[in-house]
């Protein structure tokens, strides 16, 4: 049922947003957030809104600046009858709850952007933008394979403690693999080389939160000083980030997320994504084990007893002060059982090294982890 509405919604598609409720509803912290996040995410886009004229309220401190909009349109009660009845895309930031929330489920043109009650609001942002994007757009450019180097072993970096003790190994008969903020540490770059970078987070990496704008700023100076890395970012991403970053532009390629469900460790014969959760799962070991036979791991730490947040990270590659603007700006995504996160990424990587090894694959771990898959495969075991 769900892909006839998508199908019949298609021909209907417009670049117009109506916000619901009205906007007098909202305090003025949520609708300073709420009003900067239209700004950041629907650039160019035609927004309505019920209620009276916002007052002219200053970007949140979480927030990077940002400049209002102006394609801000108030419209009455009639009006937005109109809009809705002639499919204008609504943009709801109050997830209706009951049968109501599950009928516009199914709803192709309806985006809940409610940061207090649905985890997915960061990415649900994006979401609306490339609905509005013309169909007929150019494809993004993706990986070619078949013009990469044949090494033996792939290394793959995560942001973990641990990360600080590649300053003792040399890296340089392998493909080199990293992902997130490490691209922060100019001197760790300087001494890994990276020919991969893969990031693929709404909040921590393409949102508009400081911390996220602090991340695209090293993520630009990196891309400077290392132009022989390839970027890699989910393809649903792409269309904004390359827009917002016209300089990074040329440095980017997309990866699709899969239409299936079927486990592939080769990109380079299935080239899509699943959305697993994290970097590791998601990115980095599909496209290890599509490079190499023998992965080699440093900086996956997993989430060790005291951690307060998902897990701990190397604080020379991260921007620890700034982590507090993520939970202020986006609530409902760390409203969870953060044990239960970390076990469910466990599994999934147990599962994906599982098919990467009957396929003659092998993974060790560098430095110890609390990730049962990676501890088990601890080359100091």
């Amino acid at each position: 049922m769900r892909a006839a509405v998508h199908f019949l919604f298609r021909s209907l598609r417009k670049r117009e947003f109506l916000l619901l409720p009205g906007l007098d509803r909202l305090g003025p912290e949520d609708l300073a957030d709420l009003l900067a996040k239209v700004s950041y995410a629907l650039p160019g886009r035609d927004v309505y809104y019920l209620g009276a004229e916002p007052a002219d309220l200053p970007t949140p401190d979480y927030l990077a600046p940002v400049a209002r909009t102006d394609r801000l349109r108030r419209v009455g009660f009639f009006r937005a009858l109109y809009l809705i009845a002639t499919f204008r895309n609504l943009l709801l930031w109050r997830r209706p709850e009951g049968r109501l929330g599950v009928l516009l489920s199914y709803v192709p043109n309806v985006f809940i952007v409610d940061r207090h009650r649905d985890p997915m609001e960061g990415w649900n942002w994006f979401h609306a933008f490339n609905y509005t994007l013309d169909t007929e757009r150019k494809r993004p450019r993706y990986l070619d394979f078949e013009a990469l180097s044949d090494k033996p072993r792939c290394y793959v970096f995560g942001t973990g403690p641990s990360l600080a003790s590649a300053y003792d190994l040399d890296f340089a008969d392998g493909h080199r693999v990293i992902c997130n903020t490490m691209v922060k540490n100019a001197r760790l770059m300087d001494h890994i080389k990276p020919d991969f970078l893969l990031f693929g987070d709404a909040i921590y990496h393409f949102g508009p939160t400081r911390y996220a704008a602090a991340f695209r700023a090293a993520l630009g100076e990196f891309a400077r000083a290392h132009p022989q890395c390839k970027i890699i970012i989910p393809e649903y991403f792409y269309d904004h980030f390359c827009t917002a970053n016209p300089s990074l532009a040329d440095s980017i390629h997309a990866i699709p997320p899969c239409s299936n469900d079927r486990v592939s460790m080769d990109w380079a014969a299935d080239y899509c994504f699943h959305a697993y959760g994290n970097a590791l799962n998601q990115l980095l070991l599909p496209l290890a084990s599509t490079l190499s036979k023998e992965i080699l791991l440093l900086g996956f730490d997993g989430r060790k007893p005291g951690d307060t947040r998902f897990w701990s990270h190397d604080d020379e590659s991260n921007f620890p002060d700034l982590l507090h603007t993520q939970e202020l700006s986006h609530p409902a995504f760390f409203e969870r059982d953060l044990a239960d996160y970390a076990k469910t990424q466990g599994d999934d990587t147990e599962l994906l090294m599982s098919v990467g090894e009957k396929a003659g694959i092998t993974y060790r771990c560098l430095e110890p982890s609390t990730n049962p898959a990676l501890a088990k495969r601890y080359a100091g075991a």
